[in-house]
């Protein structure tokens, strides 16, 4: 008897709202399985709560899935999935993931519609689900749609909350009880002016038409200790202190609610099919739902009108880009403010060989948000810190200490699986007796989800043995990794042709050897300068280390057991 070994795919939708709707699906599947004899293993169980079916971006579960089944040695035959919607809303998409998990030799059941896809009449089953799934979507969108223009003409909130205004549920006067929620049914969502926002909005009005930029009113409303909007969401992203950004004070200067028209269904949303990121785009003003709420205007007209003539003049002023330009410096997006974590950046100069950076969020957001302010020039950072990398980080003396740990490691590790060798070969061929035992039972009908993970653990226990066991059979000297030198003091020569000619390509190998660093300000002898603080990678050592035909090699020194801890932090110092 052949068991299936099965995982379970499982997902609801953010407008389901529902978490027992993934215990009625991996209910149904496990009742199909037991059905049909099948073993669901409990570990290959994946589930994705509140994710749309329209796009796959951003499904943590179904990527676990699919990690599984791409193994070499995959642990099941089958993905059971509950009906076509689950697994996706797209019928392309559907289709696309059905081929790439039959290339990886999977097969997916879905229980309710009863479709197997190892069967030749299943594509036209998927296909004609998949197109109703397709049209599910669409039709839901629209009664969305067509909801939430009706909470607007009724004068409710019609999704997303502003800044400067609260909002309050209206409850239904009848007492009328939601069946889904067990509660009063909620009419709507009241929007009120917050005077305490409503107050600043009216203030960051104020200094734009005063003659401010938008980036020194960012840094007055944090120099004043005013709460941002959204700063919950700040806090979960781990930015450290919320603070105010240039964007956000952008967004309140140009919507048109502050001055009390709230027209509906201006703008919209695109998915980009290859990347699942979100657009917004203007819709065609035939779509647009007029909804003029003077009671609600913060702003007068002619307060907003200064504003969008100097928006205007300032866009005129703006040259737009064609493309987005890649950095033309080899440290950019590697380096971080000691401080608050974020980025240095180009503040001037960008057009220029020898731009000055300095922290993003002190620049953006102001010396309250972020208290470094220390600038310092591309030049100053690139010859100071390659120079660290030839002198220090590269010497000769680093590298050898560097291998001569790695050499007493690998050496350590051989010994060991030498002198347990017999106890090795001992304990593969009394796992190889328990797996052909559970092989026999699972064969007489007598499978459980016990066995089968058993089974697992088993082989994966036989394989580790086997890649031992190759390691004392190959003649190969692990105990003699050696620098070569020539490779070594080539390198730092090579990185600086690249620079030249391709500067992505420069900036990998160089993150590959020491990752992101960051810039302190530090004072020494009276002196302000940034020192510059990262941490070495072994790995990338290594391979600048032991040369050009050193891959296959390292390949073999990592299966060996190679487990070190680089060296300590390099570091050093940069003068402004």
């Amino acid at each position: 008897m052949n068991t299936m070994r099965c995982a379970i795919y499982a997902r609801y939708s953010s407008e389901l709202q529902r978490d027992t709707s993934i215990d009625d699906q991996v209910r149904n599947c496990r009742d199909l399985a037991e059905k049909k004899g099948w073993v669901v293993l409990d570990e290959h169980t994946y589930v994705d709560e509140k994710k749309s079916g329209a796009t796959v971006f951003g499904r943590v579960g179904l990527s676990k899935l699919l990690d599984a089944a791409s193994q070499d040695r995959r642990s099941f035959e089958y993905v059971l999935i509950d009906d076509t919607s689950r697994l996706s809303r797209d019928m392309g998409e559907t289709s696309r993931l059905i081929k790439q998990l039959q290339f990886w030799g999977v097969q997916i059941y879905f229980v309710t519609q009863r479709i197997d896809t190892k069967e030749k009449q299943a594509r036209l089953s998927v296909g004609f689900n998949s197109i109703f799934d397709d049209q599910t979507r669409a039709d839901i969108a629209d009664k969305t749609l067509r909801g939430m223009r009706g909470q607007a003409i009724r004068g409710y909130n019609a999704g997303g909350r502003l800044y400067g205004y609260s909002y309050e549920k209206v409850l239904d006067p009848s007492g009328a009880i939601d069946r889904k929620t067990g509660q009063t049914k909620v009419m709507g969502t009241r929007i009120l002016i917050d005077d305490d926002q409503a107050s600043i909005v009216r203030e960051l009005y104020g200094l734009f038409v005063d003659g401010l930029s938008v980036r020194e009113i960012t840094h007055l409303l944090n120099e004043k200790g005013y709460l941002p909007p959204y700063n919950a969401s700040q806090l979960k992203r781990g930015k450290g202190k919320p603070s105010w950004l240039p964007g956000t004070v952008r967004s309140i200067l140009k919507s048109a609610k502050y001055k009390g028209d709230w027209t509906f269904n201006k703008t919209g949303w695109i998915t980009n099919p290859a990347t699942g990121q979100r657009k917004r785009v203007p819709k065609p003003r035939s779509e647009w739902t007029a909804n003029p709420q003077p009671e609600l205007a913060i702003i007068d007209d002619a307060t907003w009108e200064a504003v969008e003539t100097k928006l205007a003049a300032g866009k005129r002023k703006t040259k737009q880009p064609t493309h987005r330009r890649r950095s033309r410096f080899l440290f950019s997006g590697m380096m971080r403010c000691h401080e608050c974590g974020g980025s240095y950046v180009i503040v001037t100069g960008g057009d220029r060989p020898n731009p000055l950076f300095a922290c993003g969020t002190n620049n953006h957001r102001g010396q309250a948000a972020c208290s470094n302010n220390f600038k310092v020039r591309m030049l100053e950072i690139e010859d100071k810190i390659l120079s660290d990398i030839q002198n220090d980080l590269l010497s000769p003396p680093v590298l050898t200490a560097i291998m001569e740990k790695v050499n007493r490691k690998l050496k350590a590790r051989l010994k060991h699986l030498r002198e347990n060798a017999d106890s090795i070969v001992l304990e593969r061929e009394e796992l190889s007796k328990k797996a052909a035992n559970i092989i026999s039972a699972i064969e007489k009908g007598t499978a459980s989800d016990m066995l089968m993970s058993r089974l697992t653990d088993i082989e994966s226990r036989r394989s580790e043995i086997d890649r031992q066991q190759s390691l004392l059979n190959s003649k190969y000297d692990y105990d003699k990794l050696k620098v070569d030198k020539k490779w070594v003091d080539g390198w730092l020569d090579r990185l600086k042709e690249l620079m030249e000619t391709d500067i992505s390509t420069a900036r990998a190998r160089l993150m590959a050897l020491v990752g992101h660093f960051t810039l302190e300000p530090s004072m020494i002898d009276g002196v302000k300068y940034l020192r510059a603080t990262s941490n070495a990678k072994i790995g990338g050592l290594l391979e600048v280390a032991v040369g050009k035909k050193g891959d296959l090699r390292l390949k073999t020194y990592w299966g060996a057991g190679l487990n070190c801890r680089p060296p300590d932090p390099q570091s050093g110092a940069l003068t402004n």
